[in-house]
């Protein structure tokens, strides 16, 4: 996952999370062993974090969240594609694959 720093660094910091590379230009300094994806030989990986609300396709527009940077479901649907066809190849090169999680409260 990419995750924040303020939730990700206790985790991680716990030994529960095993940070595998900052996303920013240069390392985070109170994380300095973690190196950066640049510094891992991934060109063009700075990145900053996004969240997006998704529903049922016929959901009406009006009960959606109130957007932050202007655009249409459909253009977030393009954003969101293009997130993933950025970072698939470098979570597969770092051997990161994808878990489901057990319905239901985790322990």
């Amino acid at each position: 996952m990419f995750g924040a720093l303020p939730s990700s660094m206790p985790h991680a910091r716990a030994g529960k999370l095993h940070a595998l590379a900052i996303l920013d230009a240069t390392r985070f300094p109170l994380m300095p062993e973690v190196p950066t994806l640049r510094e891992l030989g991934f060109n063009d990986t700075e990145a900053s974090a996004w969240f997006g609300v998704v529903a049922p396709a016929r959901t009406p527009r009006a009960i959606g969240a109130q957007p932050m940077m202007p655009g249409s479901p459909e253009a977030f649907g393009r954003f969101v594609e293009d997130e993933r066809a950025r970072w698939i190849p470098v979570a597969k090169a770092l051997g990161v694959g994808a878990e489901r999680a057990a319905p239901g409260p985790q322990p």
